[in-house]
């Protein structure tokens, strides 16, 4: 069992924390910034096969290309990302595998990983490569990479807003609406009563154990899906509200009486009561987008970015501004350097930005350059797993929640014959994320 050494001489498994051993440490790693998360001098992962197999293992994947030979990231500039038939640039690649050290390690926030020139000589890699890594970690919600003395690559702690904006770029794509997300909720609110009825006896009980949770979080279907127990359904709410937006204030008001029928419907089996109550008939229109633009923008101001931060947020706006149902030139990136006053190395590091969100591809040749891609879910998924994992989401809570969604969603497309990607991307995520733990065999996730 590989081990990952502290600066003050303690260790924690590396590939196998126990979760009572990595809780106990992260908020001390926090208090203490210095803390080095060092992985033994004789462990660095040879090739990346295992990400590309755990990948290709997702049924959610576009279909995949003949697997290709193995290569090592110290002797490779490429590697083939075998289920999309892409080429896969090596600082994505290491990002990638900087972030699984993170799952393997219990994700430790607050933790040094490392000095540039160090994770340079573990990885074998270039100051571009690096510098395209740690780009990509940042835009991530991954790491932070700290400037000056004492300073490093810092393992940061995902926050909802690391799942909510690659899926807003996937939902983007697809074209959600708010009648997609009426119908996602409305399938939830049908899912929590079930649960709800296997769990509780007396609508007493219910009713006092809801008033007590909505009081907490002054929405209705967040209270019953906390009820369930399941983060992962708790999840869902989150995603839900966040991508609803604000919400009027009569919606967070108290209502003892519509409380009470809840609680009347939930023990009676009636699920598509409950969920009329908690949902309210169908918001008018509908049929307009969602405000996922929003999502997508810098949370502050572009001048307090990187230089290539700023590029790759001024090019996303080109990019996801028309819905393009081709892929669309944008030029090579001598081009976009000369179009939009960046540096040529900037502008590869926003491409490599921009290539893992899944937004764009770089194609080499001739007839090469940047081109616009659709966000597809092997892309976008992988970008939230780290949060579910940071929010102690087990895969029986996982598999459960991808079960229950894809069971409720077949059965409202049944009725009204229309396809919901939001649904359908919430329950890719949960069976995506499961199927990752699963070949991680992370204790902290298993049970």
């Amino acid at each position: 069992m590989r081990h990952m050494r502290i600066a003050d001489g303690q260790t924690i498994p590396f590939s196998k924390p126990k979760a009572a051993q990595t809780k106990a440490f992260t908020p001390t790693c926090v208090k203490a910034s210095i803390r080095r998360l060092d992985p033994d001098p004789g462990f660095r992962l040879n090739t990346l096969a295992s990400i590309e197999k755990s990948r290709l293992d997702l049924e959610i994947t576009a279909q995949s290309s003949p697997a290709s030979a193995v290569q090592d990231p110290s002797s490779a500039s490429e590697l083939h990302d075998q289920d999309l038939g892409r080429t896969r640039k090596l600082g994505l690649a290491v990002a990638l595998t900087i972030e699984r050290e993170f799952l393997s390690a219990g994700w430790p926030s607050g933790v040094m990983f490392g000095l540039q020139a160090e994770i340079q000589r573990r990885y074998k890699i270039g100051r571009w490569a690096m510098r395209e890594a740690v780009r990509i970690l940042e835009m991530r919600g991954s790491a932070d990479m700290r400037r000056g003395r004492g300073g490093g690559l810092m393992v940061a702690a995902p926050t909802l807003n690391n799942v909510v904006k690659p899926c807003a770029l996937y939902l983007l794509s697809q074209h959600v609406t708010h009648a997609h997300l009426y119908r996602t909720a409305r399938v939830v609110a049908e899912i929590t009563a079930e649960l709800l009825f296997q769990r509780f006896h007396t609508e007493a009980a219910l009713a006092v154990e809801l008033s007590a949770t909505f009081a907490e979080t002054r929405d209705l279907l967040s209270a019953l899906l906390k009820m369930t127990g399941n983060p992962a359904l708790s999840l869902v709410a989150s995603i839900l509200e966040a991508l609803a937006g604000p919400r009027p204030e009569i919606e967070t008001t108290f209502d003892p009486r519509r409380l009470a029928a809840i609680s009347r419907s939930v023990l009676a089996g009636e699920t598509a009561t409950v969920a009329d109550l908690v949902c309210g008939p169908a918001p008018e229109p509908t049929c307009r987008d969602l405000d996922l633009v929003r999502w997508i923008k810098p949370t502050g101001s572009l001048n307090a970015c990187r230089y290539s931060t700023q590029l790759a947020f001024k090019m996303l706006g080109e990019i996801m501004g028309p819905h393009q149902s081709q892929p669309t030139f944008l030029g090579s990136e001598w081009d976009i350097a000369h179009r939009y006053g960046f540096s040529l190395e900037s502008v590869r590091q926003a491409s490599r930005i921009l290539e893992d969100m899944g937004v764009i591809e770089c194609r080499l040749g001739r007839s090469g350059g940047l081109f616009t891609h659709k966000p597809v879910l092997a892309e976008i998924l992988p970008q939230t797993f780290a949060y579910l994992f940071h929010q102690d989401v087990t895969i029986a809570d996982a598999l459960l929640a991808a079960d229950k969604l894809d069971h409720g969603l077949s059965r409202a497309e049944q009725v009204d014959g229309l396809n919901n990607p939001l649904g359908r991307l919430l329950a890719a995520m949960f069976d995506g994320f499961a199927r990752q733990a699963h070949l991680e065999k992370n204790p902290a996730i298993v049970h």
